[in-house]
């Protein structure tokens, strides 16, 4: 956020608006305003961020310098003078500021206008007034962007804004506000004709020295001189002061922009780098006119006069910004005292009404609409006893609740500070679950861990302590030793911070050693059949149909008989096209097991035995027999190999065949010839 306010406090100054001649409002210092008072010293990062730009504009360091110690001097005020940092948005700071360029600023910047700028005393007055302007107005600034900044952690419920400070700030811009803006319109209105009289009398001067003849006049004025050139059609040149122009074409250069804001009216400045105010006293005002329209061989051509900048500069800072910031200074002093006495009035009412004598109404205001609400609170109060009374009533019934549900309550309650946490409330049931003394546990929390099983104590402390480190909620399980018994427990609270940091957890404790052994049994049955399945002699798989036909489980016995691993076909489409590597053979098959599953489905769970043909991981066919049964959410298929069945089968069948044909050669008395089985068959 400080690199945000930083980058904002520079591009406001550095795109800060131009009044009268040259002089800019550099109001980035309210984002540094702000910083301080939301983030004390590293604020000044930010102030240096927007004062920075003062020495790139102005070519001197010396505002950079001045503006720091005001800074400085606003954290020091709010921290050390103002009653404390809760009270740094009380509005004082902005007549901290006035005091400090009252006292300090103006005569600071005056003494170095004149003493090191050489600049002329109205000059140097207006420029200190202007910088106390600024300060000034930074600060109310910074002051209203921070209750802004407030406002968003109200609306959360985080923060509070003080009446004083925001009666302060509307107060303060309802009165100079407006007046600010009628006097800057006022001096733009009034600037714009000093130029406009200030270019006419150029031009005016130039036809003069053109008409007279081109004589040697380049100081018609004495206090004024000026400086013409006529550029004629044919190229010839007549100039007034050859070695001044020829001066200003080598070691000059037209400002690009308008800094006159008159159309016809360009400034020639120097090139060599120099501090902005030094560079106006010896820049030069040029009017050109163009006559070559005309027929006067005097006049006929580009007419161009030049004069001193600095007269016309000198003027706009005398007749403008020196009676401007006069008014505006003194209407931010007026506003601040007129803003510091009514927030001080609205105050003291306020405070009248938030601190009433214990155990008595509240005394009426001088305000109407505070004096109403000291009456509606007088009446709240006497509603609130009541209210108390019946809450009172409430927290015995919920009491006598709490004792006798038959599940333990507790509280506890972690300090802001970090402190140890400690039992702030256990009802009866809790020191019957855990077998603690009441006394005992509430001056000793360690001593509720002693009741954990020594094989649970450690993790059980650990997770305590992680839970008060992160302010988490806790749900744990734990053994415990009562009385010589194993009991099981289950412990959930959930926390709730409160304004002053403190953490209070509050939760419930229950006795879960019969659901605890039930879990255990049914999970060493779980582990019983898992063995009896893994090492039963016939290959079998669980799927689950529901989540994508996942395969859940498979026994040594298929691994074994078919080579696949649950690494090898995690899913039914994994299997198929792996088992079942022909295409159209596996359609038809899953077609036929699909329909089976879903009528088993419908009716009694029961797959019917189907034989089909299965690619072993190693690429062998095999005959096999598959069944299964659904049940709930899991399909128990299992795989009987008929591959040696149905060879011996055929083995068996071809010896009959060969037998019946050896009884029928035997009484033709011939022999014969097996041409299958490659065997003589005689009689």
């Amino acid at each position: 956020m400080l690199l945000v306010l930083a980058a904002l406090a520079f591009l406001t100054n550095w795109y800060a608006p131009t009044i009268f001649f040259d002089m800019q409002l550099m109001l980035g210092g309210s984002w540094a305003v702000l910083a301080i008072l939301q983030f004390g010293w590293s604020g000044l990062w930010v102030g240096w961020s927007a004062l920075i730009v003062t020495y790139l504009r102005w070519g001197h360091p010396f505002e950079l310098i001045l503006g720091s110690f005001f800074l400085i001097w606003l954290i020091i005020f709010i921290r050390r003078f103002n009653g404390g940092l809760e009270r740094r948005d009380n509005g004082r700071i902005v007549l901290a500021a006035i005091g400090f360029w009252l006292l300090v600023g103006l005569p600071a910047e005056y003494a170095y206008f004149r003493l090191a700028n050489d600049t002329a005393p109205f000059t140097a007055l207006g420029l200190g007034l202007k910088e106390s302007v600024v300060g000034i107005a930074n600060t109310t600034l910074g002051l209203l962007f921070f209750l802004c900044w407030r406002w968003r952690a109200v609306r959360r419920g985080e923060a509070t804004i003080p009446v004083r400070g925001a009666t302060f700030v509307t107060v303060l811009l309802s009165i100079t506000l407006p007046a600010i803006l009628i006097s800057l319109i006022y001096s733009e209105n009034l600037r714009a004709t000093k130029i406009e009289s200030f270019y006419w009398i150029m031009s005016q001067r130039g036809v003069e020295w053109a008409l007279r003849g081109y004589d040697d006049g380049d100081k018609l004025s004495r206090t004024d001189p000026y400086a013409f050139q006529l550029l004629r059609a044919d190229g010839s040149v007549t100039r007034s002061d050859e070695a001044l122009i020829r001066r200003l074409e080598e070691n000059y250069e037209r400002q690009e922009a308008n800094r006159g804001r008159h159309l016809g009216l360009d400034l020639y400045v120097p090139r060599a780098k120099m501090p902005v105010l030094r560079a106006d006293q010896i820049s030069y005002w040029a009017v050109t006119d163009d006559y070559r329209h005309l027929q006067s061989d005097q006049l006929q051509g580009l007419l161009t006069v030049y004069q001193p900048a600095q007269s016309l500069v000198a003027l706009l800072d005398y007749e403008l910004l020196l009676p401007s910031f006069i008014i505006l200074f003194m209407l931010l002093l007026l506003g601040a005292l007129i803003s510091e006495g009514l927030s001080s009035i609205v105050d003291r009412q306020f405070q009248a009404v938030l601190h009433p004598a214990t155990g008595t109404d509240l005394a009426p205001s001088r305000i109407r609409e505070l004096d109403q609400l000291v009456g509606l609170i007088n009446e709240r109060n006497r509603q609130v006893e009541d209210l108390n009374e019946n809450l009172h009533q409430l927290e015995r019934t919920a009491y006598e609740l709490t004792e006798n549900i038959p599940i333990g309550t507790y509280t506890m309650v972690q300090p802001a500070d970090g402190g140890l946490a400690y039992f702030s409330f256990m009802s009866k049931r809790f020191l019957e679950i855990t077998g603690l003394d009441r006394e005992e546990a509430r001056s000793h929390p360690f001593k509720a861990f002693e009741c954990v099983h020594p094989d649970d104590r450690d993790e059980w402390v650990r997770k305590n302590v992680e839970t008060f480190e992160t302010g988490a909620a806790f749900d744990e399980q734990c053994r415990l030793v009562i009385k010589g018994e194993v009991r099981w427990c289950r412990a959930e609270s959930t926390p709730r911070q409160l304004r002053d940091g403190t953490v209070v957890w509050e939760g419930v404790i229950y006795d879960i050693t019969e659901q605890r052994l039930a879990e255990l049994k049914l999970a060493a049955s779980e582990a019983s059949l898992r063995r009896i399945l893994e090492h039963l002699p016939l290959p079998l798989a669980i799927v689950n149909p529901a989540i994508g036909g996942t395969i859940t489980f498979l026994n040594e016995t298929f691994t074994r008989t078919f080579g696949y691993t649950h690494a090898d076909i995690p899913d039914i489409a994994a299997w198929a096209k792996q088992a079942f590597p022909e295409t159209t053979y596996r359609a038809e098959s899953f077609t036929v097991w699909d329909a089976a599953v879903i009528g088993a489905g419908q009716e009694d769970g029961i797959v019917p035995p189907m034989e089909f043909r299965i690619i072993t991981k190693t690429g062998i066919s095999r005959d096999v027999i598959i069944s299964a049964v659904l049940l709930d959410d899991a399909l128990v298929v299992g795989f009987v190999d008929i591959t040696d069945l149905l060879k011996a089968e055929e083995d068996l069948a071809n010896a009959n065949r060969n037998m019946r044909i050896a009884a029928e050669a035997a009484q033709l008395g011939f022999w014969m010839y097996d041409v299958e089985t490659g065997l003589d068959i005689w009689d």
